[in-house]
């Protein structure tokens, strides 16, 4: 009997003295996982989980069947690992890496096992090999700090770290049975058929990006964004859209007001700094929204009804009161002496066009507006400074 038949009949593996069935994953030639065994497209597929520890034991990286790695995404995702280790309150998620099988596996019906020959079979990595890395990377991040630990204290929780992860589990889901045009097929469908979230549903349901949460909650919140209306799930706002304002918009106004902290630091917003933060993004949203029009719900009426006006807006606010440190009160005169109507002769000045429909519109897919926006505002913010200089000249004649 060969080892394929054996594992395509049923049979105890343990008394033919081949396999002993265990968890460890280190048996002679053979190794056991427990998969459950289904067909799709006339393939063998095999849905299994593996610990983090025995990653590196089967799994491989083909660069001829992969995209280049990106170092900045396993750090990245190294530092979204180690963050729940250090705060367990932070929740973290992985979803499953698909492999192909380069060699001999078979299944055993009786144990529901698939049989990994670890001398001549390899499983390459089709979608998942970031999350390989950066497990990797991880493990290899805790065995330095380990190492380089300096009291008795740290060196155990470490340890402790360290034992948790290699515990941890991932799904895998195994096709068998793949040529390398195959693999290349593979990964080419299970990225061009996965349909990526939208920039807003991701701001929507983000639970760990506390700008996301920040952008949620003074929607939820604000005066005048509930006057006027959040929309939640689309990445435009339609005529018959009784919402004014997207909440990507008021993410990007979020993190407009923080620019250059978070160039510095990517992480700057915490949970210690949250209140704060949060009560100067309101105050400044609601001096915002009283300098600007206040039927700003109206339709097509004004350019505030385009996401790139609140970023243009966020940018001048953010540079005259950082870098230009303007008063509060000239900042909002500015914002309130703009022309905000959808002007075309007004905005030409700062690269408005009228389109073939007959509305206003800028180029550069929404920068061209930011732009304008901005460049408008400084030159609002010039008058409002000249007219206070000339009437400080009125009263001292």
């Amino acid at each position: 009997m060969t080892q394929k038949e054996l594992y395509q009949k049923p049979g105890s593996l343990e008394t033919e003295g081949i396999i002993k069935a265990n968890t460890e994953l280190t048996i002679n030639q053979y190794a056991t996982i427990a998969a459950i065994k289904g067909q799709q497209f006339g393939r063998e597929v095999f849905s299994a989980v593996l610990q983090f520890k025995d990653l590196a034991k089967f799994l491989r990286v083909f660069p001829e069947v992969q995209r280049t790695t990106s170092a900045r995404k396993i750090t990245q995702i190294k530092t979204y690992i180690l963050s729940y280790l250090e705060d367990k309150t932070n929740l973290r998620f992985f979803p499953g890496i698909t492999v192909t099988a380069r060699g001999n596996v078979f299944y055993d019906y009786n144990t529901k096992t698939v049989a990994i020959d670890t001398v001549s079979s390899k499983l390459s990595i089709n979608d998942g090999q970031h999350r390989y890395y950066g497990i990797l990377a991880t493990i290899d991040e805790l065995k330095k700090k380990i190492s380089k630990a300096r009291s008795k204290e740290q060196h155990e929780l470490y340890e402790r770290h360290l034992n948790e992860l290699n515990e941890m589990v991932i799904p895998v889901v195994l096709f068998n049975s793949i040529s390398e045009d195959d693999e290349k097929q593979l990964f080419f469908d299970l990225n061009s058929l996965a349909t990526r979230p939208s920039r807003s549903s991701t701001i929507r349901l983000s639970q760990n990006d506390l700008f996301s949460k920040l952008a949620r909650e003074v929607s939820e919140e604000n005066h005048y964004l509930l006057k006027y209306g959040v929309e939640y799930h689309k990445m435009s706002i339609h005529s018959v859209n009784p919402n004014t304002i997207l909440l990507t918009s008021v993410y990007n106004f979020c993190r407009g007001l923080y620019h250059n902290e978070l160039k510095v630091n990517n992480e700057f917003l915490t949970e210690k700094n949250y209140n704060n933060t949060k009560k100067r993004v309101t105050s400044t949203m609601d001096k915002m929204f009283k300098a600007l029009p206040q039927d700003l719900h109206e339709k097509n009426k004004y350019v505030t009804a385009k996401g790139f006006a609140f970023r243009g807006i966020c940018r001048f606010i953010y540079e005259a009161q950082n870098d230009l440190t303007i008063k509060d009160e000239h900042i909002y005169q500015a914002i309130k002496k703009v022309n905000w109507h959808q002007d075309v002769l007004y905005w030409s000045s700062f690269g408005g066009m009228e389109s073939p429909s007959g509305s206003l519109q800028f180029g550069g897919h929404g920068e061209g507006g930011v732009i304008a926006v901005y460049t408008a505002l400084k030159v609002a913010l010039e008058d409002v400074l000249q007219d206070e200089q000339e009437a400080a000249n009125d009263k001292i004649k």
